[in-house]
């Protein structure tokens, strides 16, 4: 499943030895510039497709621009860019096929993420009812959803549970009472206490099966 991210760009892990990695093979990480335009864009074009070439050709108009770029002896070898898909998302970005693993995707990202933060973009605040953080990018303010924990048990008994007017995080409870309508025990319920008689039936054939199989 796919899911946005917040990161805390006032806590970004020191990335000096990402720096260092790349820079030893070759590599260096600096922001793209108005004569890099063409280059960059026919590298991610040829890389990836024009859709992210579309993207990309947005961050190349802002000043400063909002795109990163990865050079090996003068040759574009890696991209990453901010503010192009909306403002402070980070992405696109990519790395040629062979400076995968080298490094050069994670020294994009750091430096791209210490250009949003040097572009005044962070968590200002979070709002009185938790639900939202606010955020901001210099020079406007904008309010994105809190991500709740995912709750395992109400997943679980979403998928077990026999009784589904009973989704209060007990697993799997039966109804406590029939239920009666015209007269008659619902259907339902008739059906879930079939099914517990049958479970209440097997339980002993089956812990017969183990003691067999203990004492073979």
């Amino acid at each position: 499943m796919e899911t946005d991210l917040l990161v805390k760009l006032y806590d970004l892990p020191n990335p000096d030895e990402a720096y260092c990695r790349v820079k030893q093979k070759g590599v260096t990480i600096h922001r793209a510039m108005a004569l890099d335009r063409s280059k960059i864009l026919r590298f991610v074009r040829e890389t990836f497709g024009e859709a992210w070439e579309s993207e990309c050709s947005v961050t190349l108009t802002a000043q400063p621009s909002t795109c990163m770029i990865a050079v090996y002896q003068k040759q574009v070898v890696g991209f990453a860019c901010y503010d192009a898909t909306a403002k402070a998302f980070f992405g696109p970005t990519g790395v040629s096929e062979q400076f995968r693993g080298k490094g050069v995707g994670t020294a994009l990202l750091y430096r791209t993420l210490e250009a949003m933060r040097e572009a005044g973009y962070g968590i200002h605040h979070t709002s009185e009812d938790g639900k939202y953080h606010i955020m901001g990018n210099g020079t406007q303010a904008f309010a994105v959803a809190v991500e709740q924990p995912e709750n395992y048990l109400k997943a679980a008994e979403m998928s077990t549970e026999q009784n589904y007017n009973m989704i209060d995080g007990c697993v799997n409870n039966n109804p406590k009472k029939p239920r009666i309508i015209g007269n008659r025990i619902s259907v339902l319920d008739r059906l879930h206490i079939k099914l517990e008689e049958r479970k209440q039936k097997s339980q002993p054939q089956q812990q017969q099966q183990q003691e067999r199989s203990w004492k073979n």
